[in-house]
């Protein structure tokens, strides 16, 4: 993984559709909201979380299209808030995935995740709209 603020681990992808290597530098570009555009690259990596190409989604920046990911440190990230939150639930690690017993657990942890997120969802749209309101009656 990345030890410093210059370096990145790129998705595998990267290496066999693009052609980069180790100790290369990638570049993003200024839309991307990073603290740096460009960093070394230090390694390779799959995602368990993508392992069919289809499913990687969109993006708001660039032409939208997700290539592939990309891992740098999070002090990096020149975000006010996060885009995106991956939860893994470890005392889940030792139940077998296609067994009922974990489908139960897993249904479990995720009614329980939803009441606890529900009325997040609510205090953040009344914030950002407030922020909107302030924006226009400023403007």
């Amino acid at each position: 993984m990345p030890r410093n603020g210059h370096e990145i681990v790129l998705d595998e992808l990267a290496k066999d559709n693009d052609g980069y290597k180790l100790g290369q530098t990638y570049t993003f570009s200024k839309s991307a909201k990073l603290k740096h555009r460009s960093y070394k690259i230090v390694g390779f990596a799959d995602s368990p979380m993508y392992i069919d190409d289809s499913t990687r989604g969109s993006a708001d920046v660039g032409d939208g299209t997700v290539r592939y990911l990309a891992y740098i440190p999070q002090r990096e990230m020149n975000l006010k808030v996060a885009m995106m939150l991956n939860i893994g639930f470890h005392n889940l690690q030792s139940k077998g995935t296609f067994t009922d017993g974990y489908s139960d657990a897993v249904n479990a942890k995720v009614t329980a995740l939803k009441k606890v997120f529900k009325p997040r969802a609510a205090s953040r749209t009344k914030a950002l709209l407030a922020i909107q309101l302030s924006r226009l009656i400023n403007s």
